[in-house]
């Protein structure tokens, strides 16, 4: 099959606008919502914003990287990026600083890398790789079974021991949404959920907060909504106030008052809410109008790809931003138990910026590819 590009050599415009509004949106509101906070603990209201904008260009970097270098590569160089990455995800377990009782970020002077970012990336290309390698071989079971399974687990258990949920929730739900887009059998493919319902239950049972963050999130809507305390619904509970008290068309920007230390961590885990509050109805859904572009832009440039391995890294790319993003604002509208989990694109963190913007660069790359007719 040859290829041609397309019209636009740059790449799908649509996903490409996209992508750029939200890293404007992410630079903008880091500033907005981590202004105060950097003035009250550094003395510097442009701390975070300064830092945010050297990962930005680090990121941009890694985005035209992605735009660039041919899938051939990607193909190849598979293994070595996975073996790379466990060896990584390893080391930080050994040698990364602990913050709050989790060991998540390996240190080269000022600056943290969070290996677990790169995990997702890792694992899609390699899914990508073998479902592209053994489609053929799908129907048996140890194929279909037993070697995805072991891709998964061989990279999700390091990110568990961290101790670290979120991203292994959303590496689980990119690994079940590729082996469903795959030609494994349905007998087979109802093993995978049918398995992860006792790890799941199992790994919340082992820590004390998950299961009190489980239990405020279920008690909720029973008058169990805990504003006026660091309780376990806490967190919920500010973030339900700064998206209630936006209105439609939000307070103005920089005028959130929940971010005065009420809402935690406004400008990561939380920055969708000081959206909501500073620019409103309107701004909660333009964010979520932007993603949904991606999402519908990045299945239609996996659906035009010819290759099996550009499909695949398409597909598990595209609902990885797609699945983060959504679980991010399922919590912070207490539609989901909370969990930290970066906003891709918006909220601070050089890690899961850089990798994000890769991935985007990978994904416009697979876009600027058209089947000749």
């Amino acid at each position: 099959m040859k290829f041609k590009r397309s019209g636009l050599a740059v790449g799908d415009p649509w996903l490409i606008g996209a992508f750029a509004i939200l890293i404007i949106m992410g630079a903008v509101m880091v500033f907005s919502s981590s202004s105060i906070m950097a003035g009250n603990r550094f003395g510097d209201v442009f701390y975070y914003l300064r830092r945010h904008l050297i990962y930005l260009t680090m990121g941009l970097v890694a985005m035209f990287f992605g735009t660039r270098l041919k899938m051939e590569v990607w193909r190849k160089l598979w293994l070595p990026l996975y073996v790379a990455t466990f060896c990584l995800l390893i080391l930080t377990l050994g040698l990364g600083r602990s913050v709050g009782g989790a060991k998540r970020w390996l240190y080269l002077g000022p600056l943290g890398f969070q290996g677990s970012e790169l995990a997702k990336l890792v694992l899609i290309v390699a899914l990508a790789r073998y479902l592209d390698r053994y489609h053929s071989k799908l129907d048996r079971l140890p194929w279909a079974l037993a070697w995805p399974a072991l891709i998964f687990v061989v990279l999700v258990l390091p990110v568990v021991w961290e101790p670290d949920f979120g991203n292994p929730v959303v590496m689980a739900l990119v690994f079940f949404t590729m082996i469903l887009a795959s030609e494994i059998p349905w007998r087979f493919f109802l093993v995978y959920p049918l398995a992860a319902i006792p790890a799941v239950i199992f790994l919340v049972n082992q820590s004390p907060y998950r299961v009190k963050r489980l239990i405020g999130f279920l008690s909720l809507w029973r008058g169990g909504l805990d504003a006026g305390n660091h309780g376990a619904t806490y967190q919920i509970a500010q973030a339900l106030l700064a998206l209630g008290s936006g209105g439609l068309l939000g307070k103005g920007l920089g005028d959130s008052e929940l971010k005065l230390h009420y809402l935690p961590q406004p400008h990561t885990d939380f920055v969708f809410p000081v959206i909501g509050e500073e620019l409103g109805f309107a701004g909660s859904v333009l964010v979520i109008g932007l993603f949904a572009i991606v999402t519908i832009r990045g299945l239609r440039a996996a659906l035009k790809s010819q290759w099996f391995f550009e499909r695949h890294l398409a597909l598990g790319i595209t609902f990885c931003l797609s699945y983060q993003a959504a679980i991010h604002m399922a919590v912070t509208t207490a539609l989901a138990p909370t969990k930290g989990i970066t906003l891709p694109f918006i909220s601070y963190g050089g890690s899961s910026l850089i990798t994000c913007c890769l991935m985007a660069g990978i994904l416009i790359g697979i876009s600027r590819r058209e089947p000749m007719a």
